[in-house]
């Protein structure tokens, strides 16, 4: 099966084919989405404590910290990969080839061992309920939590329904459905990524991207037409309608 470093590199090959953007905080999400899926099944995941200490141990002992720094040795060393390529570059895709690059050299300076590594133990939770778990606690597992990060969790669950243990992914038939009536919803955004249109849509609106999509998911769900007026449109017709009523009064 494919480990953590494998499935990293194979991403920095091609991020668009499998992040919604060229950046860590996405590239974390889809590993979680890999991680959870596989978890489902009862199978081990690819991210391992071992790996996720040694890249910790190696961005510390690799990057030489100035004398003006050395009171905040303390600092340094609990800083994460991630946070180090953030901290170094100016931009999300510049700290996402830092980050690669920095993987790639910490991967080569690995030494073997034969110590069974420990896998992080995620719930055994379909994609749902994984992600319910998640937005209890979203620092746990993700550096951030908007829908973006949503659907870079589910294109990682489907990913490791198809890509590594080969079996038809119910999740991905959904969220396809889903794209389909949202693009009959708001033509604008064919051919984009829904969390983008999402996005985009949700401006203004009183509730977060998160809970826009949960709304629109819902419709879906329950077989309503895409012309339908979403439940926060519906909610404000109806305190202006009452509001009015008032006013007549």
């Amino acid at each position: 099966m494919l480990n953590k470093f494998e499935l990293i590199f194979k991403i920095a090959k091609n991020p668009k084919e499998f992040l919604i953007d060229k950046s860590i905080n996405c590239l974390e999400a889809f590993l979680i989405g890999v991680d959870s899926g596989l978890a489902f099944h009862e199978k081990e995941p690819i991210n391992n404590i071992i790996d996720r200490q040694f890249l910790n141990e190696w961005i510390f002992k690799e990057f030489i910290v100035s004398e003006e720094h050395s009171n905040r040795m303390n600092a340094f060393n609990c800083m994460s990969l991630q946070s180090y390529c953030e901290l170094m570059t100016s931009g999300e895709e510049e700290a996402f080839d830092l980050y690669i690059k920095s993987c790639k050299e910490a991967y080569l300076a690995k030494p073997q061992s034969n110590i069974q590594a420990k896998n992080t133990t995620l719930p055994q939770r379909n994609f749902f309920e994984f992600i319910e778990f998640v937005k209890k606690r979203p620092g746990m597992y993700v550096r951030g939590w908007d829908i973006k990060i949503y659907e870079n969790i589910a294109q990682g669950y489907i990913y490791a329904e198809e890509h590594i243990l080969k079996i038809h992914s119910e999740l991905n038939n959904e969220l396809t459905g889903f794209k389909d009536w949202l693009d009959k919803r708001y033509p604008y955004g064919t051919g984009v990524c829904f969390s983008k249109i999402i996005e985009f849509t949700a401006v203004g609106q009183r509730l977060s991207d998160i809970e826009y999509f949960e709304e629109h998911l819902d419709m879906f769900r329950k077989k309503e037409s895409p012309n339908a007026p979403d439940r926060t449109n519906e909610l404000m017709v109806k305190n202006i309608l009452e509001h009015a009523q008032k006013q007549d009064e």
